[in-house]
């Protein structure tokens, strides 16, 4: 009995061995399913990223060509400020200006009331006997600017005094009028 029982025994142990190979062959399978899950799901998750990274590179590829296009555009435009700018500056700083300039006499002196300061200088500077031939002589020349603004030539004995005057003054001294709204000369 001996023989038998250990042979009873033998197979026992020999159930009990196969029994956990099964179990251990179940949980083995059980693991590679999980796994093979597992590669599906990070499969298709780097798929999904993959498709996302390709929508995300031909967004800023996209964006790279409208940027490009606004730097450009953003440069005319700074261009066209900086133009602007020194327009706007420059008109400013005539509109700043009198419209007055008397070569020879100091800046200032000429105070509030430049018109009524322009007519007592020319009043004081030709005699009223002297008036006409010199009306006669140089009316032609009004409208021409000091600064030769209109590109005419000014004559060297004319280029003393620049100043404008107002439409009616410039008829009470009889001066011919060439710009509707002022004339301007060189006396």
């Amino acid at each position: 009995m001996n023989d038998l029982e250990a042979s009873t025994s033998g197979l026992k142990g020999w159930d009990l061995v196969q029994e956990t190979l099964s179990h251990q062959s179940q949980e083995t399978e059980d693991c590679f399913e999980i796994s093979e899950a597992g590669q599906n799901r990070i499969q298709r998750t780097c798929s999904n990223l993959e498709g996302k990274i390709e929508n995300v590179t031909q967004r800023t590829l996209d964006l790279e060509v409208g940027l490009q296009s606004l730097q450009s555009a953003m440069q005319e435009n700074s261009q066209e400020v900086s133009l602007l700018k020194s327009k706007l500056e420059r008109l400013e700083n005539n509109a700043r200006r009198n419209n007055v300039r008397i070569l020879g006499v100091k800046e200032g002196l000429e105070g509030s009331d430049i018109k009524t300061f322009v007519i007592s200088l020319l009043k004081n500077s030709f005699p009223p006997e002297g008036w006409i031939t010199w009306k006669q002589k140089y009316s032609e020349y009004i409208g021409i600017h000091l600064n030769n603004i209109q590109g005419e030539r000014v004559p060297k004995d004319l280029s003393k005094f620049p100043f404008i005057l107002s439409e009616r003054e410039a008829t009470e001294f009889g001066l011919k009028i060439w710009h509707p709204t002022s004339v301007r000369g060189i006396f």
